[in-house]
């Protein structure tokens, strides 16, 4: 009865490993799915993917894929965003909002539908039972709407399932009513009970966390269903060309690198960042994270680990527990993650160095304690200073994040930030620098009133009170953001050079 409840209707659920008999009568035998992303690249970024999803495998594929095949399921990996499948201009074409939507209102346009044919054979449908496509760009589900016609025009009837970024504001509602499925959130389980379902001959009915249209409302029902970090499979990278990625991440390792998460949530409380997972949190068990990274060497040869967490230390008993298992474990593991420097320890970075961290990636944000303390930082510059010093004599390699532009920052600001920069230039291997961009759900987004900001009146973004507009703050945040890129620029390319030459000796 239970399993038939959360099975049976939109609510928002968490999924644990006490409740795995909600999947126990799941059984993908025989089932064949295509799982698929790309080709698309966003217009206004000629030759670059939205994502960078050329770097490595995409973790999403890989966790999706992992977990059907868990319950049986043969699972084609299709990634068309490497290799040279695609042209750029040809994947240009596709990420081409104007185009699209024209296609969509009835235009003719052969070019398109002639690229939507290759596209169709480069996915080889022949032997799928059901095609999942995951939308990474703004423009993905529009060309998945256009694919989805192009397909019934050729005869394929097959189901097509669509998750990822797929509800924008270019995506209208009657055009979702022409793709068969929408996964909202964590699509893990909602698929596989939906492909469970398809394929033994089952009306789906209302899943949690599969996204429907209202007939009455005229608008979108959607649900999500959060699971533990604990059901996850170990990732299975079969059907991954590891070959055809471009692995060109600052750290300057080199080989095949696999990105891996095991925390999600993020203990900072940053006005300017969104609200999801704020100070909550979801860790994998340190044996299970173990047990993964082992998989992945023995089955894989892969000892390079790209850790997509928001912060490796979110509580000292459970990184403590997690270093002591993988130092246990012997092996000649390298990994880089995201840190915060609150809290942190020189004996927890000895520690880390010891697991295999070779790299950190640190939020500074900004330099000015000023900016800090009214946006919620709560980090001190010689606080950050002194982590990255440990950091530094532990043997791990530091880089950081600068956001640029945000309200109320001055040239001054900006001036002072390349100072401390240019200071410590021992301490910093890698600056990635960031324009600020306003995110509705934020501290700033709902409460601006706290911090001397109020909603613009071009309705997106916030005015300064008494201060810049939102458009004035935009362009200066554009110049401010370019000279300080320059800056990065010039000192990056000398790290790579210099680790490079480093690595060869």
């Amino acid at each position: 009865e239970a399993r038939e409840t959360a099975a049976s209707h939109p609510i928002n659920a968490t999924f644990t490993p006490a409740d795995r008999s909600f999947l126990s009568g799941v059984d993908l035998s025989g089932l064949r799915v295509t799982l698929a992303l790309g080709p698309a690249v966003e217009s206004n970024f000629p030759g670059m993917t939205g994502s960078k999803c050329d770097i490595f495998p995409p973790l999403y594929l890989i966790q999706i894929a992992s977990f059907l095949r868990a319950y049986k399921a043969q699972v084609a990996i299709k990634d068309h965003c490497v290799g040279d499948s695609f042209t750029p201009k040809e994947s240009q074409a596709l990420g081409d909002l104007k185009r699209l939507q024209a296609a969509l209102a009835g235009r003719r346009d052969v070019k398109l539908d002639a690229l939507l044919d290759k596209w169709i054979g480069k996915l080889e449908l022949e032997d799928t039972d059901i095609l999942c496509l995951s939308a990474h760009v703004s423009a993905d589900p529009l060309s998945f709407v256009l694919l989805k016609r192009r397909l019934k025009r050729r005869g394929f009837n097959l189901p097509m399932i669509v998750g990822g970024y797929w509800n924008s504001d270019h995506f209208r509602h009657s055009w979702s009513r022409e793709i068969d499925y929408l996964v909202n959130g964590e699509g893990e389980i909602p698929l596989t009970l939906l492909c469970d379902a398809l394929h033994h001959g089952r009306p789906p009915g209302l899943l949690a966390g599969v996204t429907v249209f209202d007939e009455r409302s005229r608008g979108f029902r959607t649900s999500e269903l959060t699971h533990s970090m604990d059901v996850l499979p170990s990732p299975d990278l079969e059907g991954f060309d590891l070959d055809a990625y471009s692995y060109r991440t600052y750290n300057c390792w080199g080989g095949v690198v696999i990105p891996y998460r095991f925390i999600v949530g993020c203990p900072s409380n940053c006005a300017y960042c969104n609200l999801d997972h704020k100070k909550r949190f979801k860790c994998r068990r340190p044996d299970l994270v173990v047990r993964d990274l082992l998989a992945m060497e023995e089955r894989f040869n892969v000892s390079q680990f790209f850790f997509l967490n928001a912060a490796f230390n979110v509580g000292r008993a459970y990184e403590h527990e997690l270093l002591t298992k993988m130092i246990a474990a012997k092996r000649p593991w390298r990994w880089s993650d995201c840190c915060r420097p609150q809290g942190i320890t020189e004996a927890t970075l000895v520690d880390m160095r010891r697991a295999g961290c070779d790299w950190l990636n640190w939020g500074l944000d900004t330099s000015s304690d000023r900016l800090g303390r009214l946006y919620q930082r709560n980090i001190r510059r010689e606080d950050f200073t002194r982590v990255l010093r440990m950091s530094t004599r532990a043997g791990i390699r530091n880089s950081i994040n600068v956001i640029i532009g945000l309200p109320y920052e001055t040239k001054e600001d900006v001036d002072d930030l390349l100072s401390y920069l240019e200071a410590h230039d021992e301490l910093i291997q890698h600056i990635f620098v960031y324009q600020y961009n306003f995110i509705p759900n934020s501290d700033m987004g709902t409460a601006p009133e706290r911090f001397g900001l109020r909603p613009s009146l071009g309705g997106w973004g916030v005015d300064e009170i008494g201060g810049l507009t939102w458009a004035q703050r935009q362009l200066l945040g554009m110049r401010m953001t370019t000279r300080v890129r320059k800056f990065a620029e010039a000192r990056n390319t000398f790290r790579r050079q210099y680790a490079s030459k480093s690595a060869s000796r």
